[in-house]
């Protein structure tokens, strides 16, 4: 709406330099185009075309609707085929599935809780989070992340499915090398996002049970770009009284 405000502003004031507006932002003020119907669209292609190329572009166009959140908050039962798309055959489809739930979720508790509320949402998601395909596995583990962060609703679905021992498993199968890879940062990221939601004692017992705070305490050489992360998540830990003296002084030690 802005842009389209900024071009008739222009067209008044210079008349014949504007240019033409926008035909997508036309169709969106006047109801040319149904976003829900593209969506729909979309999702039937990269379900059903016959080769990648066309099913990759037409689920990348759906994931470029739904970052918009009065899209993502339209899905509706549109959720069921990109739950589909999250176990095809292909590692490309199955990426930009999870990049697709990831834009969707991502602080939007509607969507969120339309994805809870699938019931198999969550549990399909975490069926992918340590595939032997390292960048899926990193997309699902971004997009759970995206999906559980402040929703009680998609933590108590990852408890219920076993969440901890999965991650716990999973970390401690982990070997980082010079610098952690996108996987082992979005595991960081997981963790970031399951200590978000406001069920602090929950989680923290959870924790204690495992050697994943430990583990991640080993990574911090190695985090890169990600040290701020996980500084934030000890210090969020550590105010929250959780193990105080097995935290490292992250801040002091980072040199």
């Amino acid at each position: 709406m802005e842009k389209l405000l900024q071009w008739s502003i222009d067209a008044a004031q210079n008349p014949g330099h504007a240019g033409e507006p926008d035909p997508k932002l036309l169709s969106q003020l006047f109801g040319f185009d149904n976003p829900r119907s593209t969506m729909r669209d979309s999702l039937q292609e990269a379900v059903q075309a016959t080769d990648l190329a066309s099913r990759t572009n037409a689920l990348l166009e759906f994931t470029d609707l739904v970052e918009d959140m009065n899209n993502a908050n339209e899905i509706g039962n549109l959720w069921e085929p990109l739950l589909y798309l999250v176990n095809d055959s292909e590692a490309q489809i199955r990426t930009v599935a999870f990049s697709a739930i990831a834009a969707a979720t991502q602080n939007n508790e509607k969507s969120q809780n339309d994805l809870v509320a699938t019931k198999a949402g969550i549990p399909r998601i975490m069926e992918h989070i340590n595939e032997a395909d390292r960048d899926v596995a990193a997309k699902a583990l971004f997009a759970l992340s995206c999906a559980i962060g402040h929703c009680p609703g998609a933590y108590e679905q990852f408890a219920a499915t076993d969440g901890w021992s999965i991650l716990s498993y999973i970390v401690e199968n982990e070997t980082v090398g010079e610098k952690m890879d996108k996987k082992q940062q979005r595991i960081v990221s997981l963790v970031s996002a399951l200590v978000s939601v406001q069920q602090f004692r929950p989680v923290f017992s959870e924790l204690e049970k495992t050697q994943i705070v430990a583990t991640l305490e080993k990574w911090y050489p190695f985090a890169g770009n990600y040290k701020e992360r996980l500084e934030d998540l000890f210090i969020l830990l550590k105010d929250q009284k959780y193990d105080e003296p097995r935290l490292l002084p992250m801040k002091a030690s980072s040199s």
